[in-house]
């Protein structure tokens, strides 16, 4: 369980540090920085969004699958 935990923060935390990224380069409307001004609040929003997306999904999944391996071996 603190594997499946571990990992599916790893994991979630590099998908939404990708996602900010992605939000960062792709500002065609300048809803997160313009001309020196950052909205950190915005930027973080949507980094806290897929982290928690990822993770929920992430840690469900794994432990269903575990869960299942369990069940198999027997």
């Amino acid at each position: 369980m603190k594997k499946i935990l571990v990992l599916s923060i790893l994991i979630s935390s590099v998908f939404a540090t990708l996602m900010m990224y992605v939000a960062w380069e792709h500002n065609s409307q300048c809803e997160i920085h313009d001309n020196g001004i950052i909205d950190f609040s915005y930027l973080f929003t949507i980094g806290i969004s897929w982290f928690l997306l990822g993770f929920i999904a992430l840690f469900l999944l794994m432990n269903i699958v575990g869960y299942l391996r369990k069940g198999l071996n027997r």
